[in-house]
């Protein structure tokens, strides 16, 4: 036998109760295909068009529903914006 005991449906109680539980980090909330359409300045129709093509991140579907994480549009923002940055415009050199 060893040093803890048998095991029984008690000690294993006890064992999770006694181990400390790491919170989970705190979930962002889903945003709605006219928020998202507003923060990036286009149309709910504009929208899903750049999705169909490939050209933003698939929403998350709940049912009938889409969501898409606030970090991953933001994310998009900035690559736009970094890319925006490096490339030229025309008449420049």
């Amino acid at each position: 036998m060893d040093k803890l005991g048998p095991l029984t449906r008690e000690n294993a109680i006890n064992e999770k109760a006694s181990k400390p539980s790491v919170p989970s980090p705190p979930r962002e909330p889903l945003i709605r295909s006219a928020e998202v359409a507003s923060r990036l300045g286009i149309s709910q129709r504009s929208l899903h068009r750049l999705v169909a093509s490939g050209g933003f991140p698939a929403p998350l579907r709940i049912g009938r529903s889409v969501r898409w994480q606030p970090s991953q549009v933001d994310a998009f923002i900035e690559n736009a914006a970094q890319s925006a940055r490096q490339t030229p415009r025309t008449g420049e050199l």
